[in-house]
């Protein structure tokens, strides 16, 4: 079997426990193309975008196989990709604004959602910036706002 191959079956059993905890998750998972990347591709973990005809998950071979090694994780990246889809935030093209910063408010938007037991250690939360006492439940507007401001504070 292929590297390729092994990362979709194990993507699908990902799916299947989405089935079974979260069906509209699965129902958003169902409908996106899967494509396994490597090294040198742009995205260097997991990532929902605009394939070819349709939405695509990218994932990063080097990445699952090293990195995202326990399925709670893998549960929980997953359903924060698919949070991105939820939030429409592959549609928002805003070219004035700082990609990273904007990355950062999106990801703050989605991880709300996303019990933090099934989230890498590494991942983003409100908590990780004390000083701006960030509220829940805002757009990602009003995280990248802060953000700017805590920036050129």
């Amino acid at each position: 079997m292929t590297t390729a191959a092994r990362i979709l079956d194990e993507l699908a059993r990902t799916g299947i426990d989405l089935l079974l905890q979260e069906p509209f998750y699965a129902h958003l998972f169902g409908s996106l193309n899967k494509e396994i990347v490597g090294a040198n591709h742009t995205v260097d973990s997991l990532a929902v975008g605009r394939g070819h005809n349709s939405l695509t998950l990218y994932v990063n071979a080097h990445f699952w196989d090293s990195v995202l090694t326990n399925p709670k994780h893998r549960y929980g990246v997953l359903k924060h990709e698919l949070l991105h889809l939820v939030f429409r935030h592959l549609f928002i093209r805003e070219p004035f604004l700082d990609p990273m910063l904007l990355n950062v408010a999106f990801d703050l938007v989605v991880n709300q959602y996303v019990d933090r037991a099934l989230l890498p250690d590494d991942s983003i939360f409100l908590e990780s910036f004390p000083a701006l006492a960030l509220q829940p439940g805002q757009t990602w507007f009003y995280y990248y706002k802060q953000l700017e401001d805590l920036r050129q504070g």
